[in-house]
C-alpha cells in the first residue's frame, strides 16, 4: 500500500510538472516513442532540480543569486584547496621528499641556467602511483558542490518525487494517464548546482564563425604535418593578419583555424597584449631558480613525463622538451597571482602538479621549436584557460560550469540518448570530464588537439570543450544506444583516434543548415 502511494506521488509530481510546462496541443502529431521521450525529460528536470541529477536551464521556482552562489562554490573551493594541500605534503612525508631544498650557493659561470640545471640538480620520479590528484578526484569534488538555494516549496515537490523514485526498479514500465506507458529511468548523474548554461541557439552566436560558410583549416587535413589541402588564400591571409599584428584580428583568424606553418607565431602574437617582450630573459631566471632550489613539485612533473613519454606513441620523442617546460613551471611565481586558483604553500607558482600535467605540454612540442617561447605561451594558456579546468569556481568558463553545461547540452540535443544511457546506468559525465579537464589532449589525435586550441585561442573560451563532448556522444549515438551496460558505452567512447574536431563541431551547432535542402 506504502509503495502504492509513493508510486501514484511520482506520477502525479511528473504529470503536474509536465502539465504546467507545456500545452497539450504540443503533443498533437506526435508518436509514443516521442511523447515517451518527452514526458522522461520532464521526470529528468525534477529529479536534476532536486539535486537529485544534473541541471537544466532553472525554473521560477530556483533562484541563483550571485551571493549564494559565490558563497556555496567559494566554501567548495575552499574544501578542494585545502584537500590538495594536505596530500600535497602527505606526498613529502611519505617519500621523505623535501618541500623545497635549497642549494648553499648559487652556481655562476658561463653556462646557462639550464645547462647547469641538467647536469647538477636529477630530481627522481617519485613512484607513478604517487600522484597528488587526478580528473577523477576532481569530478568527485565537483559533484560534492551543492546549491542550497532551492525554493522549500520546490524542495518538497522533489523530495516526494524521490521518496516515489527510490521504490522502483531501474527500467520500471510506469502507466501515465492518457499517455500510455514509459520507463522511469535513474538520474544518470548527481551534480547538485544550479547555474544558468548556454543553449545552443547561444554557442551558435558564440561561435558563429565555425559555421562552413567560413573556410576553415581542420575540415581536411589528414596527416600530422598538415597543410597539403590548405588553399592559398588561407595562407596569405594568415601572413597578412600577421602583418599587421592586431591581436583581436589574429584571434578571429583562429577561430577558423591555422595554418600548420603559421601556427607558432600566430599563438604567441594573438596573445602577446599579456606577455612581455623579454620572454627569453625570464625563462632563463626560472632555470636559475631551479639551480638554486630544488623543489618536491620537480619530482611529481618528472614522474608525470616519464609515464606520458612511456605510454604515448606519440609524445615519447619529445621527453627533454617537457622537462624544459614543466621545471620552469614550477618556479615561476608569476602564476601563483594570475591563474584561477588559490596558491599552495611552498611552491612558487601556487600549482600542484596533478596526474596528465605533461599532457598539456605535449601539442606544444608540435608547434614550438624553441623552449622559452613553447614556455612563453603555455603560462599565457596555464593562466587564461587550463588553470579554471583544474579548480572549483563559478568562474563561467571553470569545470564546475562546463559540466553542467555539457549535460545541459547532451540533454537537449540528444534526449533519447541522454534518457537511454540513463536507463542502462551510465554517467556520460564520468566519460566527458577527463576529456574537458585535460582539454581533450592525450585523447585526440594530436594535429586535432592543436585544432581543437586554435578555436579556443581564437574564441577566447573554453565552451568549444563540452560542445565537442557533446557532439562526439552524437557521433557515437547509434553504438551508444545499442549498448545494454555501463562497460560497453565505456568502449565505445574509449578511442577518439578517428575523431575530427572541426565537423563534429561544426554538425552538433549547424546541422540544420547543413541538411536542409537549400544547403
Amino acid at each position: 500500500m506504502e509503495e502504492h502511494l509513493q508510486l501514484q506521488q511520482l506520477k502525479h509530481v511528473g504529470q503536474q510538472l509536465l502539465l504546467s510546462s507545456i500545452a497539450v496541443d504540443s503533443f498533437k502529431g506526435l508518436s509514443d516513442e516521442d511523447v515517451e521521450a518527452l514526458v522522461a525529460e520532464f521526470v529528468q528536470k525534477l529529479l536534476r532540480d532536486s539535486g537529485l541529477g544534473s541541471f537544466v536551464p532553472p525554473s521560477p521556482e530556483v533562484v541563483d543569486t550571485p551571493k549564494v552562489a559565490a558563497d556555496f562554490v567559494r566554501a567548495a573551493a575552499e574544501r578542494w584547496h585545502s584537500k590538495i594541500q594536505q596530500r600535497y605534503s602527505q606526498v613529502s612525508e611519505r617519500y621523505q621528499a623535501p618541500l623545497i631544498s635549497r642549494k648553499a650557493k648559487p652556481i655562476v659561470d658561463s653556462k646557462t641556467s639550464r645547462e647547469n640545471y641538467l647536469e647538477t640538480v636529477t630530481p627522481q620520479p617519485l613512484p607513478v602511483s604517487m600522484f597528488v590528484y587526478d580528473a577523477q578526484d576532481l569530478l568527485k569534488e565537483v559533484r560534492s558542490v551543492m546549491n542550497p538555494n532551492l525554493a522549500f516549496e520546490t524542495q518538497q515537490l522533489h523530495q516526494q518525487c524521490a521518496a516515489a523514485y527510490a521504490t522502483l526498479d531501474t527500467g520500471e514500465l510506469l502507466e501515465w494517464e492518457g499517455l500510455g506507458k514509459m520507463k522511469v529511468a535513474q538520474p544518470i548523474t548527481n551534480l547538485k548546482v544550479a547555474f544558468q548554461a548556454p543553449t545552443v541557439d547561444a554557442l551558435k552566436q558564440l561561435f558563429h564563425r565555425l559555421h562552413p560558410r567560413f573556410e576553415h583549416n581542420g575540415t581536411h587535413d589528414s596527416s600530422l604535418l598538415g597543410g597539403a589541402s590548405l588553399s592559398q588564400d588561407r595562407l596569405e591571409l594568415a601572413r597578412e593578419v600577421l602583418h599587421g599584428l592586431d591581436s583581436k584580428k589574429l584571434r578571429e583568424f583562429l577561430q577558423c583555424g591555422c595554418p600548420v606553418s603559421q601556427r607558432s607565431v600566430m599563438w604567441l602574437w594573438a596573445m602577446k597584449s599579456s606577455l612581455k617582450n623579454d620572454h627569453s630573459l625570464q625563462y632563463e631566471q626560472l632555470w636559475q631558480n631551479a639551480v638554486q632550489a630544488t623543489l618536491m613539485a620537480e619530482h611529481l612533473v618528472v614522474a608525470d613525463a616519464e609515464l606520458m613519454t612511456s605510454t604515448n606513441s606519440h609524445y615519447f620523442v619529445f621527453r627533454e622538451f617537457y622537462f624544459a617546460l614543466l621545471i620552469p613551471f614550477t618556479h615561476d611565481d608569476s602564476i601563483s597571482h594570475l591563474a584561477s586558483h588559490d596558491p599552495v604553500e611552498h611552491l612558487p607558482n601556487g600549482v600542484v602538479p596533478f596526474r596528465g600535467i605533461s599532457l598539456l605540454i605535449a601539442p606544444l612540442a608540435f608547434v614550438f621549436r624553441s623552449p622559452a617561447t613553447a614556455y612563453a605561451v603555455f603560462r599565457q594558456m596555464y593562466v587564461r584557460y587550463f588553470s579554471k579546468l583544474h579548480s572549483i569556481s563559478d568562474n563561467p568558463n571553470s569545470i564546475l560550469r562546463l559540466s553542467v553545461s555539457f549535460e545541459t547540452l547532451l540533454l537537449s540535443s540528444f534526449p533519447k540518448l541522454f534518457h537511454h544511457l540513463s536507463a542502462i546506468g551510465f554517467v556520460p559525465l564520468n566519460v566527458a570530464f577527463p576529456w574537458m579537464f585535460h582539454a581533450f589532449a592525450g585523447f585526440l589525435q594530436p594535429i586535432q588537439v592543436l585544432h581543437l586550441w586554435d578555436r579556443i585561442i581564437g574564441f577566447d573560451s573554453l565552451y568549444v570543450l563540452p560542445l565537442l563532448a557533446v557532439a562526439i556522444f552524437g557521433f557515437r549515438q547509434d553504438s551508444l544506444m545499442s549498448a545494454e551496460t555501463p562497460k560497453a558505452c565505456e568502449q565505445q567512447l574509449s578511442s577518439l583516434v578517428n575523431i575530427s574536431v572541426v565537423p563534429l563541431l561544426q554538425f552538433a551547432l549547424f546541422s540544420d543548415d547543413l541538411l536542409s535542402p537549400s544547403s
